[in-house]
């Protein structure tokens, strides 16, 4: 069942179209990211969906029940959605248990706060301030207060861009586990393919305002609908080509394609499809720089055509700048119409 559906969504600001006719379905249960560019859409598209926004056309609607038209609106504590704001948004007056009550209804609401602190990790904090908790648990305690009131849905928007690198990563692990223990449905907005491709159960990527592809990371990563999206996804090389059908003719010789095509085209060669070879006796590249990270390596490379590419390898291999190398690609290869 479609918990969250967009069809033919439209809003403008003055001459811009922020959001230009998005149409998104939204599983139970399912973990989706709306990645772009700053200024692709993605966050008005998240604030439509939110109530803090309203469609110039189109229709939202939230199981089964439209929240928003051109003649519907549905106030946003109304729709049963919960919001997790980039700078977290946390009562700097009230405790944690507090915070995490702040959004609750009458009742027992110590035993929902319990809950909720046990769900996130930190059953111990309930009366400490936010202050004195580091970014990465005041981070899960406005999960925590988001998820209090059991919404249908979550919206985080760039939920993890506060923290820096090495605690991003571990948090955005957390935060995942304790979403799909909860069940919740969750749309999550941010600029970092890593971040979504690594988290998400669905990609949405958006351009100006448009939806350009949306699909599982793996899909979308290898198989992507276009060259804007290819990218943007993740790190690509870009070689000129002419296609016969089933292969293509490039400057790395004869290659297979995935889809058939004709004429000229741009083929899509991701760097750990790039094989280095030092021991052949036709080299085709020479290496100009290399990047040594320890699980791998980024090594540039430039064709005797004088076209420089990107390949990674494992950290076993060593190479030199300056040195000649047999470039190989592994697999069949996308191409683009140019």
């Amino acid at each position: 069942m479609n918990l969250l559906e967009l069809h033919q969504v439209s809003l403008r600001f003055g001459n811009v179209k922020a959001v230009d006719n998005v149409s998104l379905n939204v599983q139970k249960g399912q973990f989706i990211a709306l990645l772009g560019p700053s200024g692709c859409g993605k966050t008005t598209t998240l604030r439509l969906i939110a109530g803090f926004e309203w469609p110039d056309s189109g229709i939202i609607s939230i199981k089964n029940r439209i929240v928003a038209s051109e003649t519907i609106r549905v106030a946003p504590e109304e729709r049963r959605v919960g919001m997790v704001f980039q700078e977290y948004a946390l009562f700097p007056h009230l405790d944690i248990a507090g915070n995490i009550a702040f959004g609750l209804r009458r009742g027992d609401k110590s035993k929902r706060v319990d809950e909720m602190l046990a769900l996130v990790g930190l059953p111990k904090h309930a009366k400490r301030m936010p202050h004195e908790l580091s970014g990465g648990q005041q981070q899960r305690i406005a999960l925590a207060r988001a998820l209090a009131p059991a919404p249908d849905m979550l919206l985080l928007d760039e939920p993890f861009s506060n923290l820096d690198a090495a605690l991003r990563i571990q948090v955005r692990a957390e935060v995942r586990s304790i979403l799909k223990k909860s069940g919740t449905t969750c749309i999550f907005v941010t600029h970092d393919q890593e971040e979504a491709l690594s988290l998400a159960d669905e990609v949405a990527v958006m351009f100006n305002g448009q939806v350009a592809q949306m699909a599982e990371p793996q899909r979308l990563y290898t198989s992507p609908a276009n060259r804007d999206v290819a990218a943007f996804v993740g790190e690509a090389n870009f070689l000129p080509g002419e296609a016969n059908g089933e292969n293509v003719n490039c400057a790395l010789g004869q290659l297979p394609l995935k889809q058939s095509a004709h004429g000229r085209v741009e083929i899509l060669i991701r760097p750990e499809s790039l094989r280095l070879v030092s021991d052949r006796d036709q080299p085709n590249a020479e290496i100009t720089w290399r990047e040594f990270y320890g699980h791998d390596q980024r090594i540039g490379i430039q064709l005797d055509e004088g076209i420089n590419l990107v390949a990674r390898s494992d950290s076993a291999a060593s190479y030199a700048v300056g040195q000649r190398v047999m470039t190989e690609v592994i697999g069949d290869v996308r191409a683009f119409s140019d």
